[in-house]
């Protein structure tokens, strides 16, 4: 009877000490898990600064743009450079003259559509006009499709002026 004491003991200190064993295990499990964790957010945050300067590059590399993608298309502050170098306005005037019967009865979309064909396919330019279109290409860093472009919404503003004149006549 002098060891009945041992036996609460006992029955306490093996689990207690199993759950401290067993804590210390988790513990160090955890830890490898939550360094694997940190390890996957570092990795992430490489991986999302290496997509943004991805995307700035791609970014930088695009053309600049001479007309903005709103409805409906108008110049950007670029466009309206170039259309002031080129003296697309002007132009426009006395094409829109001559064309004013073809774009009769169309819808504005048709004639923003006719205007883009004909300035990239139809128009002749002067040799003075081509060489002035090129060099503000040139100097602009935009495709001389684009000065083609700026001069098609010019065009384009002058016809529909010109069917509005009509309308209230």
């Amino acid at each position: 009877m002098e060891m009945e004491w041992i036996r609460p003991i006992a029955v306490v200190a093996v689990p207690t000490i199993a759950l401290v064993i067993s804590m210390a295990v988790w513990v160090g499990k955890h830890k490898e898990w939550m360094k694997g964790i940190d390890e996957f957010k570092q990795d992430t945050k490489r991986t999302l600064a290496e997509i943004r300067e991805d995307i700035k590059k791609l970014l930088a590399a695009q053309p600049p743009s001479v007309l903005a993608s709103t409805s409906p298309v108008r110049l950007t502050d670029l466009g309206e450079e170039v259309s002031e170098r080129v003296g697309a306005a002007a132009c426009a005037e006395q094409i829109a003259a001559r064309l004013i019967d073809e774009v009769r009865g169309k819808s504005a979309y048709e004639v923003q559509e006719f205007c883009i064909n004909h300035m990239r396919d139809d128009y002749e330019r002067t040799s003075e006009q081509d060489r002035v279109f090129k060099e503000c290409a040139y100097e602009h860093d935009i495709k001389l499709k684009q000065v083609l472009d700026v001069c098609a919404v010019e065009l384009r503003d002058k016809l529909l002026h010109r069917l509005g004149s009509e309308d209230t006549a």
